[in-house]
Parts: structure tokens; sequence; C-alpha cells
């Protein structure tokens, strides 16, 4: 085979030649046979050169080896099929056969039941269907179906055969008749053309192979069939000739790294065979992968995959993250797919040694593809098992820029030196290399090295002394160089020694041209492509690109293996939507004939298109098939000049695909390739067939032989001899017991058989064997393929054992391992026995052994008490049989009783028990929480080795709960039952009030202190005012001690403090305190701004809060008022009103009104209340005023007056006096008077008037209101003549000067002017009645009052309680603020959260939102529904208004108890030894209380059908969560089920899944019954027997064991059968007796003497038979006289009783003989069953008459 590519047209004769030539020196064996099938196989493939003669002389020379092999133990014959050509694969569906049929042989001719006889059939994909030869006439029989007859085994003529055949038509199969039996068997097929005919068919005893029948030849064979001993063929020991197997008989053959999950698997001749197959045709499939991702960019988001595909067989897979130990074991189905994401931590990062490998190890052959890509940039490779791991490779990666180019090296074995010569320079480590000088790195096993950096690594040579694998990529690559498209690329690459020299060259799918790069993996590589004009002569690790343009295929050649690269080119390049990728190229001989692919279809990977390429011979094309479906395509064409070549490629779904050929047999390429619209690619090969390689072996032809001396035969020499074939040839050791023999003692020789073969033949020989000569000896052969040894043979010198010692610990510990160790001495192979001896009885029950080389160790593991007896130690070899006996006395320490859980009131006594069993005997003591516990609280009494004690607990309280148990104590051992836990519970009781009474000042801390004690701990709450208390305070609680902690206190908080103190069994309440909080007045009434007419009442309202109560005050511009009348009101809440009351205003009353509220710790003044009282104004001018001329006007007669305004009259104005009311500027001006009478006319002097206003002074508004914080600005705007000259302003009556106050004054038109107030941030004391005072000089006047109201948020809530508390709801209620902030409250807020964190859909009533809990201020209540039973709520409830909220108010509750709401979980029941079982189980998800469980057990045929037969049980009701249920049945599987249920209320939850326990198996516990025995031969008896009842099997029945035995000759025979377990042999049954039936005897009496007595008469005398071999009662004698002289016989039977007896013999006299003759005399016995043999003749003559 692995010179098939060199030998051209001569391949035919050169593999007719080699074959013929190794037949002849019968060189081949087993591995060697497949081989040569192998290459005839590949022969055909590559060449297709054989001709029908080579065919004949190929089949001649199979015959010639198969028949040759059956001196060797084989029985083979074949015979090739005539309609193909070469061989067919006997690798094919290889199946082992087992025994169906028994056929026994006789002298007549019999029939067989054919309807009872079974027919396995396989396809050729292994699937397999067993029929009866009745209905094989129903079968549609394809061709290629393979039938096989289970094996035939003739007894007595210790006969077995398989018969294999493979019909186009069935026809009759007929088993080979062996040689000393005549028997025929009769199959009759209804399928044969006769189909009503029987076939009886008798074969010639000497007839190697039967031949058809005339009726049989009727039906035409397609392909082959033979006949193969299997016996012979399981002794055979197959040689292979690969390294990883050589000289192991495949009987013994454990599988090796691809078996490893397997470990202790041996493994069959049809696995052996389909190893070799996968060793020899290396290919992509395997079992065992490492697999490797390279750092790609962007690393973020670059996803790892795996993709395992499966063929015929369903694998167990098991992945391994090797840098995270992390294992997962997955069953695959056959033919399909799983896709594996990797986490991004296993990418190779940095250079360095690392283990981040994916290792994948399956127990069937698989397929793995690895993916690494984001969808714009991706790529993936096919991974190759370790099976095609070389030493040398070259590698491909392309030339890069800016992304960095990387490699990495796996190792399989440790110690692997790697060498690396790369194109560039690197260094690593210190190491610096190029490309004459190395890089040298070490690896183990399992281990990886990675190196990356921005260099062209194409053409690295990269070596080792151990296979390895090689992988390589790129970050990103652009192909060609600096052409617009960016993408990754990764490979595999396959090792120089499997690469190929002829390439089918194509353009992936969808683009315009593709490059290739070709790397030389020798020197003078020529590249050429032909048609072209392209070739180049390259060297080893250099490398040739060119571009292939689409569509043409064209064909590679390289002179030497290549390596070739198939790029796809960058987008820009032919404006396709496709970047580069890279695939590694399947030469010719790399295709294989199917493929079982899979496209990832992942939207993070991409690829939106999915292509499969194939490359496969023209005249094959139209067979190939995708998923069994055809395909239309075109296709483009390519010769090697041997062959041509088709090449289309085909659009499929992103999906799993089977592709193969139809019918025809050949191999094809196929490439897997992917576009993508995000300007992505990947391509990869489908998989790849490798070239079988040669390498050396060894193959052990002889193998030494055992041998026994007997001492008493006094001086002997011994020798052994091996042989072996090798290539090259190999040096022999001989070993005895491990070491080497002296090279004086050995003698080797080889002899050379031809180039590739030597035989060496080694002896060694000791002249005289001494007892020290006793041992196993093996010789070993070694050469550069390693070494192999041989099997062991033993020499013995043999004589009588004797017993040394018995050595061992005799006094063990319970639960210890003993080793009794029983050393004798016996040169031959011993028998030993180890026997327990108990109440003077012999158990034969066999223990547990484990043997060596003279010791015989009795391990007994866990030992009981029960393990305490005599055990004898029985050595027997031929020459005699010794015993000694030792006595085991086991100390022990056992509970028997353990203290059980109790929940005890206060106050009542209780008591708990416990009882242990121990030797030597316990001391016992009582611990509590691990401590001990006084002895005189407890007493002791002791039964035998038993000792109990009761624990009385008097008066219990609080102090007594905790944990309990036994301790047991004796010399040797210490042991603890189990705990116990005493729960004492109490109702709460109170330990300390809290303090009865503080008053403390506003914003002062205060701290509260309660303890309320109890069993269970009481959970404490505070309760203020009867109602539960707040959140936004502390409170700390801890071991009954709460502590409750008011910081920053406001008046709300007042009121009356206590503790409440709850658990299960009741409730209690401390005294109260009482809180006091003393703190200013806070005004909550304001007076307000009054306009009112004289003479009406009036009335002013002034209040607050504050305590202690206070006094109010009222002030009329500033000062104090006492005359009128103040109505007070004192109400609750601290709270107080005064009225001032004047009930009949006048002039004076108006002003600026304040009211104080003052106490000793504090006043506060209101805002200031403007009172206007309205009346009319006037002014009066007496002329009198008016100085006219210095003096009164006088007249005769008396002159009329006349008033004058600015020298006009005044209508009407005619008095002296002149009164102007309702003034107003219009009346500013000059009066005079004027006095008339006849006499003339005289005016007065000007009395100039004027008019002065007080000011106006306007605010347009009386409230503002302002958010706390912000700014506030008040502008008022003031008139007067004449105009005012300046503003003071005013807050509750004090002028307001300098910062925070910012005051301007603007002059305005028409005598008015205006002023602002503005005082950037408010705070809360700039609330308050603002005025402005304006002046012009001569009277001042104040604005209205602006009442300014800070807004804040508001204080909190007040007694929060919780009510009308189920076990999913409460009622929360609550008080309205105190203070509400000046501002409407807009709604209340509650925040429910669970204490444990648990979530629930939580609801509240009235909530105006559907996801959270808001309710209306007008609402001081809501209900909270969908809460979780027996859980602890924390709910926060504050005010809200549009400033902001409230501090939060806290309270705590738990909702009520009520029905578990989930079953236990991780429910299980383990065995714990043969009549118990431990029950486990977890407490429910939701137990909603305080819980028990109860736990059912029953026995049924189902778990959920229990019939009145059955029986259910409440086997435990507490509250532990296991149980061991006790006194069992052995080996017994119970059912349980555990129902969890609430304490408080009885309420159960639902019932857990039911599990079901089984008990340990033990030794059974009766005899097989109903014994009986039939004679059936001479020498044999039928035994039969039917197994105990099942319920004392006690386990499942694993082996019989039969004693019999024969007291003495012609008596009975005694047989007795006892049944064993896993763990042992039960009781033996009762003995039953038999006798063998007769035979003739073995031997023929030894005829001693024949004497005349007379002339014809003659005594004859014999010696008796010996009783073991007369095989019955001897009845007499058949005595032949042969007359020698006259030529007659005389035969005489002659009856025992005729005979004469005389010590150990007999004799007769024969009378009547005849005168004067010679006779030849011989006898023969007989009994009833027949004759034996005659004996020697003994000559006598008679004498004459």
């Amino acid at each position: 085979s692995q010179q098939l590519e060199t030998q051209g047209a001569n391949a035919s004769e050169f593999v007719i030649n080699t074959l013929s030539s190794a037949t002849s020196n019968r060189i081949l064996y087993g591995g060697d046979i497949v081989a040569a099938v192998s290459a005839l196989t590949k022969l055909n493939q590559v060449t297709n050169t054989i001709t029908e003669s080579e065919l004949n002389k190929l089949t001649n020379i199979q015959s010639n080896l198969f028949n040759q092999q059956n001196k060797e133990g084989w029985q083979y014959q074949q015979k090739f099929c005539q309609s193909t050509k070469g061989s067919p694969d006997i690798l094919k569906n290889f199946e082992e056969l087992s025994t169906k049929a028994t056929i026994t042989p006789s002298n007549s001719l019999k029939k067989i039941n054919t309807n009872n006889l079974d027919l396995q059939i396989y396809n050729l994909n292994g699937a397999s269907a067993t029929a009866d030869f009745s209905t094989l006439s129903n079968l549609n029989k394809p061709p290629g179906i393979q039938i096989s007859l289970s094996k035939a085994a003739i007894q007595n003529g210790q006969f077995t055969k398989v018969v294999v055949v493979r019909y186009k038509t069935l026809s009759n199969i007929i088993p080979k008749i062996p040689a000393n039996s005549r028997s025929t068997v009769e199959l009759t097929s209804k399928s044969h053309v006769n189909r009503n005919s029987e076939i009886y068919q008798e074969a010639d005893m000497n007839e190697k192979v039967l031949k058809p029948s005339d009726e049989q030849k009727e039906v035409t064979e397609e392909c082959f069939w033979s006949i193969v001993d299997k016996n012979s063929l399981s002794q055979f020991r197959f040689v292979t000739v690969l390294k990883d197997l050589q000289g192991i008989p495949l009987k013994s053959l454990k599988k090796r790294s691809d078996f490893n999950h397997y470990p202790n698997h041996e493994v069959t001749v049809a696995e052996s065979l389909e190893m070799i197959q996968r060793y020899i045709q290396r290919t992509s499939r395997g079992r065992e992968f490492n697999i490797v991702f390279l750092k790609n960019n962007p690393e973020s988001a670059f996803r790892q995959h795996l993709v395992i595909t499966t063929y015929n067989h369903a694998p167990t897979v098991r992945i391994t993250n090797l840098n995270s130990s992390t294992t997962d074991i997955y069953q695959l189905n056959a033919t399909s797919y799983k896709i594996f994401n990797m986490p991004s931590s296993i990418k190779l990062e940095h250079n360095e040694v690392n283990n981040k490998i994916i290792n994948i190890v399956a127990d069937q052959d698989i397929s793995v593809a690895a993916y690494q890509g984001v969808p714009h940039l991706q790529d993936g490779y096919r991974a190759l098992p370790v099976t095609a791991y070389g030493k040398e490779y070259v590698t491909v990666h392309y030339s890069t820029n800016s992304a960095p180019a990387s490699f990495a090296v796996v190792a399989i074995e440790d110690n692997t030196a790697v060498s690396i010569l790369p194109p560039t320079s690197i260094s690593y480590q210190s190491q610096l290399a190029n490309s004459t000088k190395p890089l040298n790195i070490t690896l183990n096993r399992h281990t990886v090295f990675y190196y990356a950096a921005t260099a062209n690594f194409t053409g690295t040579l990269i070596t080792a002394d151990k296979p390895i694998a090689v992988f390589g990529n790129n970050w990103g690559v652009k192909v060609p160089l600096n052409v617009e498209g960016l993408d990754y690329s990764i490979a595999q690459y396959p090792a120089i020694e499997y690469l190929g020299t002829i390439y089918i060259l194509s353009v992936f799918p969808g683009r315009g041209n593709d490059t290739y790069r070709i790397v030389a993996a020798y020197d003078n590589t020529n590249v050429s492509i032909p048609d072209s004009s392209f070739e180049s002569t390259i060297n080893k690790a250099n490398f040739v690109e060119f571009v292939l343009e689409a569509p043409l295929a064209r064909t590679l050649y390289c002179s030497s293996p290549c390596l070739v690269a198939h790029y796809s080119q960058g987008h820009s390049t032919d404006n396709t939507a496709s970047d580069p990728s890279l695939a590694i190229v399947q030469s010719i001989n790399q295709f294989m004939t199917d493929y079982s692919l899979y496209y990832l279809d992942d939207p993070s990977f991409g690829s939106d298109i999915a292509y499969i390429t194939v490359t496969v011979p023209t005249r094959f094309r139209t067979y190939i098939r995708i998923d069994n479906n055809p395909i239309n395509v075109t296709w483009e064409n390519a010769t090697t000049g041997v062959d041509s070549y088709s090449v289309a490629s085909i659009i499929v779904t992103k999906s799993y695909h089977l592709v193969n050929l139809s019918s025809a047999v050949s191999t094809f390429g196929l490439l897997q390739y992917g576009s993508s619209g995000a300007t992505g690619a990947y391509s990869l090969s489908g998989g790849y067939q490798f070239k079988s390689t040669f390498r050396s072996y060894i193959s052990i032809v002889t193998q030494p032989s055992s041998l026994t001396v007997f001492e008493n035969n006094g001086s002997q020499a011994f020798f052994m001899t091996c042989m072996a074939s090798a290539y090259p040839t190999a040096t022999v050791t001989w070993y005895r017991k491990g070491l080497a023999i002296q090279a004086a003692n050995v003698s080797t020789t080889a002899t050379f058989v031809n180039a590739t073969t030597t035989n060496i033949t080694s002896t060694f020989e000791y002249p005289t064997a001494t007892a020290d000569d006793s041992g196993t000896y093996f010789c070993q052969f070694s050469s550069l393929a390693g070494t192999l040894n041989s099997a062991i043979a033993t020499f013995t010198y043999s004589r009588e054992p004797y017993i040394v010692s018995i050595d061992g610990n005799k006094n063990p510990i319970q639960g210890q391992t003993i080793l009794l160790t029983c050393h004798y001495r016996s040169v031959l192979n011993a028998n030993v026995t180890w026997r327990q001896l108990t109440s003077g009885a012999i158990n034969y029950d066999p223990i547990s052994i484990d043997k060596y080389y003279n010791a015989t160790t009795l391990q007994i593991t866990n030992v009981t008490r029960m393990d305490s007896a005599i055990y004898d130690c029985q050595v027997e070899n031929p020459s005699g049989t010794v015993n000694m006996s030792v006595a085991v006395n086991v100390n022990y320490a056992t509970v028997v009783q353990s203290p059980s859980n109790r929940t005890i009131l206060a106050g009542n006594n209780g008591l708990v028990q416990c009882a242990l069993v121990g030797y030597p005997q316990l001391t016992l003591s009582w611990y509590k929480n691990n401590a001990p516990i006084p002895s005189q609280k407890y007493s002791v009494t002791s039964i035998r080795a038993q000792v109990s004690s009761v624990l009385m607990l008097n008066s219990i309280n609080i102090s007594d709960s905790g944990s309990y148990k036994c301790r047991g104590e004796n010399n040797l051992s210490v042991i603890f039952t189990q705990e116990a836990f005493i729960n004492v519970y109490s109702p709460p009781f109170v330990i300390q009030n809290p303090n009865n009474s503080i008053v403390v000042n506003i914003n002062s801390s205060i701290e509260l202190s309660c303890r309320i004690d109890g069993s269970p701990t009481p959970n404490i709450t505070w309760i203020k005012n009867n109602q539960t208390t707040i959140s936004s305070k502390f409170i700390i609680s801890s071991n009954g001690t709460s502590t409750l902690t008011l910081n920053n206190v406001i008046p709300s908080d007042s009121g009356k403090y206590s503790c409440k103190g709850a658990n299960t069994y009741g409730t209690i309440y401390t005294s109260n305190a009482t809180v006091t909080i003393l703190y200013p007045p806070i005004l909550s009434i304001q007076p307000n701004n009054v306009t009112i007419i004289q003479g009406k009442r009036l009335k002013l309202n002034c209040g607050g809060f504050g305590f202690p109560i206070f006094n109010i005050s009222w002030y009329k511009n500033n000062k104090l008022i006492t005359s009128h009348f103040t109505n007070f009101t004192t109400g609750s809440n601290n709270s107080r009103n005064g009225s001032l009351i004047i009930t009949a205003t006048n002039a004076t009353d108006g002003g600026f009104y304040t009211c104080i509220l003052r106490n000793n710790l504090g006043f506060i003044s209101s805002m200031v209340s403007w009172v206007d009282v309205q009346y009319n104004g006037y002014i009066t001018l007496n002329h009198e005023d008016l100085n006219v001329n210095d003096g009164p006007f006088r007249g005769i007669p008396m002159p009329n007056i006349t008033w004058l305004f600015n020298g006009n009259p005044i209508p009407g104005a005619n008095r002296s006096l002149l009164g102007l009311i309702n003034l107003n500027l219009t009346n500013t001006g000059n009066y005079q008077c004027m006095f008339q009478n006849p006499a003339g006319s005289t005016v007065s002097a000007i009395a100039s008037v004027f008019i002065y206003t007080i000011p106006v002074v306007n605010i347009t508004r009386t409230r503002l209101y302002v958010p706390l914080g912000k700014t506030i600005a008040i502008t008022c705007n003031g008139s007067s003549a004449p105009a005012p000259v300046s503003v003071t302003w005013r807050k509750n009556n004090t002028d307001l000067i300098g910062s925070p106050y910012d005051i301007t004054f603007t002059n305005l038109i028409n005598s008015m002017v205006t002023s602002t107030l503005r005082i950037n941030t408010s705070r809360h004391e700039d609330a308050g009645l603002y005025n402005c005072i304006m002046s012009n000089n001569y009277r001042n006047a104040s604005s209205r009052a602006i009442n300014v109201t800070i807004l804040e948020s508001p204080w909190s809530v007040r007694n929060v309680k919780i009510s009308v508390i189920t076990s999913s709801s409460f009622l929360v209620s609550w008080e309205r603020p105190v203070f509400i902030g000046n501002t409407p409250l807009t709604n209340y807020s509650l925040s429910i959260t669970n204490a444990n964190d648990q979530s629930s859909e939580i609801s509240c009533s009235s909530s105006i939102i559907s996801d959270g809990c808001i309710v209306s201020p007008t609402i001081t209540s809501t209900n909270i529904s969908g809460l979780l039973p027996n859980s602890r709520y924390n709910i926060q409830i504050w005010a809200s208004n549009i400033v902001g909220n409230s501090g939060k108010e806290f309270v705590s509750e738990m909702t009520d108890e009520t029905n578990p709401g989930s079953a236990v979980r991780n429910l299980y029941a383990l065995g714990y030894n043969s009549t118990s079982i431990r029950i486990v189980w977890e407490p429910p998800s939701m137990p909603n209380g305080r819980i028990n469980y109860r736990l059912y057990q029953w026995i049924a045929d189902s778990p959920f059908i229990i019939t009145s037969n059955d029986t259910s049980a409440l086997i435990y009701d507490g509250s532990s969560t296991s149980f061991d249920s006790e006194n069992l049945e052995e080996n017994q599987m119970y059912y349980y089920q555990v129902v969890a249920y609430n304490i408080k209320y009885e309420l159960t939850g639902p019932d857990s899944m039911v599990i079901n326990g089984t008990t340990y198996e033990d030794v059974p516990s009766s005899a097989p019954i109903n014994l009986t025995v039939t004679q059936t031969s001479a020498r044999s008896i039928s035994v039969s027997w039917q197994p105990m009842p099942v319920r004392d099997r006690n386990g499942v029945i694993i082996t019989y064991h039969i004693t019999y035995y024969s007291s003495q000759w012609m008596h009975e025979n005694s047989l007795k059968v006892d049944a064993a377990t896993v763990i042992g042999y039960g009781p033996t049954s009762t003995e039953i007796f038999a006798n063998t039936s007769e035979s003739a005897p073995d031997v023929s009496p030894v005829l001693q003497s024949v004497t005349l007595v007379n002339n014809n008469s003659a005594q004859i005398s014999w010696q008796l038979i010996p009783e073991r071999q007369r095989n019955g009662i001897i009845l007499g004698y058949l005595i032949i006289l042969n007359n020698t002289k006259f030529g007659f016989v005389d035969n005489r039977t002659i009856l025992i009783n005729r005979t004469t007896s005389s010590g150990n013999g007999q004799s007769i006299i024969a009378v009547d003989l005849k005168y004067f003759s010679s006779y030849d005399v011989s006898l023969s016995a007989f009994t009833v069953a027949g004759a034996g043999p005659y004996s020697l003749k003994k000559p006598i003559k008679t004498l004459e008459s």
C-alpha cells in the first residue's frame, strides 16, 4: 500500500508478487491480512487496473494464505465477487455472532425446527433487524444484504461454526459437517426456488466445504460465502502492522486513547478489525479531537462554535474544557449533529504555553468542525482526530500589513520536543528564531503553544519527536493585499506525510476569481497547471501564488507533496458581498466516499447563503446525492490525465446534510462555503482521507510454554523457546519474575526472510531445575518499533504446600477493613480457600479474596459484629492439603436507639432516652450542645453488651432547649447517637418594661428599651397609642431585647409607647412609657386683613399648637391691647385659639394688628393684619381766620358775605363759616371772603388751602404661596399728593433691613411710585404678613398686608397600624399629619417589601396606579393583598404634597400561616444496608409557616397504583427532614411520599413526587428448590432446579454453585446447589443422589498368561480392570481364539460367574481347542452398555493328540 503510487502501471504486478512471496514464506498474519486486503481495495480505487486474470491470481493467493492459516487454527474460505473488481472489504459490517442452536450428531438423519433459529440481518449502514427463517420470504432483500446465521454448536464433536453469507437472492444455508460426525442439517427457506421441497444434504466426512445441491445451483450468488471456525478465531493471535498496536493479541487488546472512556473494556475481534481499519485508513473522522480557538478582532464580539456530526452509530461524546477542568457528556443520535457554544475564555490570546484546549472523546466515529466569527468576520476549519496527527508540518497564512497572524501547536504526549523554523524573525522567552535558527520548546500532554505577530508566517516549518497538531490564523486578511474587503481566516493543517500531489481547483460559487497559495513540503517541487502558462519550481517551505478565474476548473500537479490553500478575495475585486475565507484543499487521494456535515445557522455568526462544492470523477457524477436527492447543476470539468473530474456548486439550506453516491463506489471531494450579505465568508473542507503509511512492527510467532517438574522425579533440566517476526530485526531478553536472565543461559538466532521480515528465535535453558527456578518467564523483543513481551509461561517445581502463618488485624474495630493474610509455600499453583467456621459448622460461602504470590489475603470491608468468627485458610495442590485457622473478634460500638426530638412546654417535666451496644462494653454519657451533662442528671442501665440511659429534665425551662446526644466509649471506639433537639416552648413574658415617662424638647433624641423572652423567641414590635409604630426611626432587636430610638423628635412623636411580644404560643404587652415633646408655639391660624365701616363689630382670629400651653396677646401698632375683649378656646393636641373682638369700631380703631403666642420655650408672632375703618373727611374755614387789612372787617350796614374760590364766587357760600366736607384734591386753592354792602365791597386776604392725601399703597395680592427655597418677590405701588418719597417694608410689624432683603424704590409718572421686596431663597421663617409703608412728608400709609405662606413638605402620618391579618393580606391604616406643609396633600404612598426578599404580586385597594400603591389624600386606610403566607412585610407610608414627601413611617408585620404552598424538594431514598433505607428531603420552597412532615412507605407493582394487597403506612410524623426506615426486606423496592403540613392549622400541602429506594442485596435466605438429576450419559448427569421464592432471594441471583462428589465407585453421586447474589452465597440445598449410566469399559483387561492345562485346554488369566475404568458392572468377557494355523476364529462369551477369581485377577479354562494348532488369544470385558477394547494378543500352541 505504501508503494502503490510509485509503481504506476506495474502496481498490480507488484502487489501480486509481494503477496505471493509472503504467502510462500508464511509471514503474513492477521493484521497483515487486513493490510493486504486494504491494499487490494486501495489498488482498485487508485488504479482500477486489476484484470480478470490478475483477480484469479489474487484469489489463489488468498486461498493459499487461508489454507496455511488453517494449520494455525483458521478455517476460512472465501470466494471473491465475480461481478465487481477488487476484494470485498472484509472489515465492513463485521459482527460477532452468538450461539442460537445446538445440533446433536446422530447416526440417523434428523431435522431441525428452523422456526426457532434466528437470522441477523445487517444492512451496509449498520442497521440490524432480526428475522425468523419462516419469515424470510416476506423480506425485501436488496443487493448488499448480509445474512449471518448464528453459531451452531455440535457437542461431543467439539465443532463450532459461523456461517457468513452474502446473497443476491436467498438460498439455503448449510453448515460444514465435522469429520468425526455424520449429521445432516436441514434448513428450509421459503424463498427457495422449490418452495415446498425439503433439502437433505449428506456431506462426505472428508469434505471441507459443502457443495450446493442441484436445487441450490439454481440460485446465483452475487458475492461470497465463508465458513469460519469461531473457536479458532477467538484464539487466533492477530498481529497488526501498526506501531500503536504492535504485537498485542486482539483478544486482550485494551482500547487506547480513543477508547479510554471504557478503560476496562476488552476489545472484541470485530472492534479490533474496525480499529485497524481506522488506523490504516486515517481520515478526518475519529474518536478523539483537540480543538483550539485563536485570538481574533474584534475579540468581544467573536463567538466560538463546535459542530459535531455523527454517522451510523449513536456515540457518547465527552467534551472537556481542559482550561477550566470541566467535562460534559452527551448522548448523540446516529446520522445527526449537535452545536456547542464555547466560552470566550478558551481563546488563545498571549504568546505562551497553556491548556486552553477543548478535548473531545467519543466511543464512535464522529466529525468535528470549529467556527469563529461575527456576521462580517468569520471562518471555520475541519478538525482532525489525534490518529491523523503527524510529526512534521508546513503552514500557510496570508500577507498582512497590520492585523497579526498566529499559529498554535498542540501536544498529545508528555515531553514532546517541538522545533519551529519561521520564515521571519521572532522571539520568545529570550529565544531568537528565524529561517535558519529554530525556536525550541517542550510541551506536555494536552498543552498548546500559541504565538502571534504582525508577520507572514507562510512556510513556517514545525517538527516534533511525537505526534502534534498545528493550527494557524489571520486576525484580518485582505486578498489580494491592500484590496478592500477584510475577513478572519483559520485552519488546521494536515501533516506533511498526508499531503497529496494532485488537486482539482475551482472558484468559490458566486465569485469572479479566487487566489490559491501552494506551499512546498519538499525541495525542488515543481508546481504546474496543464493547458496554462503557470509553472513554478519552489523549495521546501516556499510558496507560489496565482489567481484562478471563474468558471474554470483546473488540475494542479505537484511533483512532491504540497499544501494547497484556497482563498476567496475581497469584495471590491468583483463587487460581490463576500470577503476572504480560507480552505485547505483536498488532494484527490484525500477524497472520501461520503460526507456528513452541518451548516451553521446562527445570526451571531453570519453567512446568508450556504453552498456545497463537489469534485467527483466525471463517470460517477450522476450518482451524487444530497440527502438522497439527485442534483441538477452545471458542471465544470478538469482532467488528471488518468481520469476526468467534474466540479459543481449547489446552494443548500443551513442545516444537516448527507452527501454520498447512490450506488457507484468511488471517492469524491467536498467543500463547504458560506457567504454573507454583511461582506463575510467562511469555507472549510468536508473531510479528508489520508493514505496509509508503512510502520515497523514486531510479531510473536511462538510463545514460550509453561512447564511443571515434580520433585520426586529427581534432577531434571528445563528450557523455554519463543520466536518472533520483526521489521527491523529485534534483540531478545528473557525475564524470570521480572528480572533479566543471564545471557549465558540464553541462545538467540536471527533468520533473514525478506527485506521487511526477520525471524528471531531464542531459547534459554537451566541444566538442573530447582525449587528456586519456579516462577513466571517471558521473552521481550526490542527494536526501533518498540518492545513487545511474549505471553507469560510458568515453570513450577512441585512439592506439598505448607502454611507459614496467618497475619492481620484479629481484633478490628467495627467499620474497619481487615486483611487476613495467609502466608503459604507452594511451588505448584495452589488452590486457596477461605472459610468461616461458625458454631462448629463449616460455612462454604466464598468470601472476597485478593490473591498474591505465596500469600492469600482475605479482605472483609466494613466489619460488623456478625463478622466475629473463626476463619480457616485451606491451601491445596496436587500434592496435598493443609489448613490453619485464626479467631477474629470484632470490637464494635453501635447505636441501638438515638434520642428523639421533643417539644415541651416550659414548667413541665421531660425525658429523653438512648441505648448503645458494643464490645468491650461502652461507658455512656450525655451531651448537651456538645458539652457533657453531669452524671447525676441521668441514669444508666446495662444488659449484657447493651447500655441504656434516661435523662430526666424536671420543671423544664427555656435554658434546657438545645441538642442532646449520647456518647459511648470503650478502649477502642467512641460513638455518638444522632442529635435530638429539645425545644422548650413558652408564651412570651416581660423581663423589662420601657421607662415610665420621658419629657424632652423638640429635635432631641430619646431611646426606649424593653425585653421580652419566650420560646420560640418572640417577635417584638413597638406600639404607640395602641398602634404599631414608625419606620424612619430605628428599632434594634437582639436576644429578646428591643430598643426604639427616636431621633430629632417632633410633636407628633408624643404619645404612649409599649412593646408587644408574640410567638406561636401567645402575646404579651409591656407597660406604657409616656413620651412628652416640649416645643414652642406653632401658628396654625393667622389673623386676616379687614376693611370695616365705622361702627361695625370687628373680630380677629389667631391660634396654634405648643406645649406647655401658651398665652395669646394682641398688639395694635406694636402696642399691647388691654381694652378689648379677647376670647380664648383650648382644644386637643395642645392647641389654643384666641380672638380679638371690638364691638363698635371708630376711626381710631384702624391700624396694624398682630397676635403673639408665647410659652416658656419661646414665642411666635402672627402676620400683620391691617384694619381699615372707613369714614367721611371735612375741613372748616372761619372768616375770622382770614386776616383782612390786618383785622376783622367791619361794615355798616352789615355787609353780605360771599366766598370766593380762586376768585370765583362759591354758590351758596354766604355765611361767615365755610365748611368743606368730603375733601379731595380739587378743594386745593385760594379762598377769600368778599364783603358787600351799599357802601361798597371789599375782599379779604387770600387763604390758601392745600389738600394733601394720605399715600395710597396697593399690593395686588393678599396671599403669596412660595415653595421652600424659592424666590419671594412682592411689589407695592403708591400714590399721594405730594408723591411718596420713601418706603419701608415690614414683616410681622418688624422693619426689614439688610440681607437677605433686596428693596427697590422707583418714581413713576403722576405722583406714583413702585417698590419691590425680593428674598432670593425662601426660608421657613420667611413666612408671615408683609406690608410696605410709604411716606410723602405729611403722612405715611401702609399697604394691606400680604400673607406669605412658605409651602413645605408635610409632616409624617400618625398612628400607623396593621389589622385584619390573613395569610395573604392585611389592612394598613393611619392618621393625617399634624402639619401638612401649608398646602393640601396630594396623596399617600405605601411601599410594601418582603423582609426575606421573596417576590409576589402585591396589590392594594383604592390605589390610583396599577403597579404600586398610591391612594387619594382623603383615604387613610388600604387593604394590601397578594402577600405570601407567614412572611414578614415591611411597610413604609408617607404623605405627599406639591412640595415633596413627608418622612416615612415604618411598620412591620407577619402574615398569618397557612398550608404549605409547595411540595418538599430534592426527595431521595438510598439503601443504607440490606434492611434499611434512608429517606432525605428538603423543606418546601413555600412552607408558609411552621411545618412538620408525614412520610408514607409502601410496596406496590406501580408507584401510582396501590391495590388492596399492598401495604401503605405512615412511618414518620415530625419536623426532621430525614428518616431511616428499618427492619425492611432485603433487596426490596419501596415507594415513598412525603406530605408537609402546617402545625398551627393542621393544613396539608401538596403531595411530593413518588420516589423509590431499594434495600441492599443480601445473601439468599433459602436454598434453590426442586433439585432433580437425570442420567444423560455414562459421564454426565443433567442437573436442574428452581430458584428459591422471590422473597428469599434478597437480590439478583448471579451465580449457582454446584457441589458434587462420589463416595466411591458404584455408589451414588451426591449433588447439592446453593445460589449467590453479589453479597455472597446462601444456604445449600438438600443433597440429592444419582448415578451416571453405565458404559463400555475404557480399557481392556491385562492378559497375564495363557498356559496349557492339557493337550487341547488352556488356562487364560488376566488382571481385573481398575474400578474407575470399568464404567459399570462387568457382566463377562469376550474371548477371541484366533487359530493361526488353520485360519479360523473361535469367539467365546464367558459370563462373570464362570470365571475364577484370585486376588486382583481372574481366569477361565478354555477347552475343546483344536489339537496341534497355534492360537492368538485376546479378551475384552463387557458391561450392559457394551464391550470395551480387546487386550493384547498372547500366543499358545496345543499339543498333538
